[in-house]
């Protein structure tokens, strides 16, 4: 398995899309905002994940990472405010609490995107003397 590749490359586009639009719910959720539905949760993870999915043709860094998460934040935000219950986005506090969020997690992400790369190659270095 390749990271940049069919099943590589998908899992890492969903995994970003999945910490994304989960990121975005919890704090909407947590500020008092109404769960959005399933089909409004499932829309919005496929969008991500097809951005996620053109950007993870190579290694994620943290600045792509960034982008997405932060741009996710910024469109998801108030799209789930207008299909429910809004939350208590008019607190100072809101923005600092999705840029924080959108920081550590694509620390989180870049370093174990780092990590999945380095261990296939190593995987591919092991095997490559079997194959021949």
């Amino acid at each position: 398995m390749h990271p940049a590749a069919g099943p590589g490359r998908a899992l890492r586009a969903v995994v970003v899309a999945a910490v994304c639009v989960g990121c975005s719910l919890s704090a909407h959720v947590m500020a008092g905002g109404a769960a959005a539905s399933h089909p409004m949760l499932f829309g919005t993870w496929l969008a991500v994940a097809a951005v996620a999915f053109a950007l993870s043709g190579r290694p994620w860094t943290f600045g792509r990472l960034l982008a997405v998460l932060g741009g996710g934040q910024l469109v998801l935000h108030p799209l789930f405010d207008a299909t429910g219950a809004p939350s208590a986005s008019g607190s100072p506090a809101m923005p600092l609490a999705h840029l924080a969020a959108s920081l550590l997690l694509a620390v989180l992400l870049a370093h174990g995107d780092r990590a999945l790369w380095r261990l296939c190659a190593l995987i591919l270095a092991l095997l490559r003397p079997l194959a021949s």
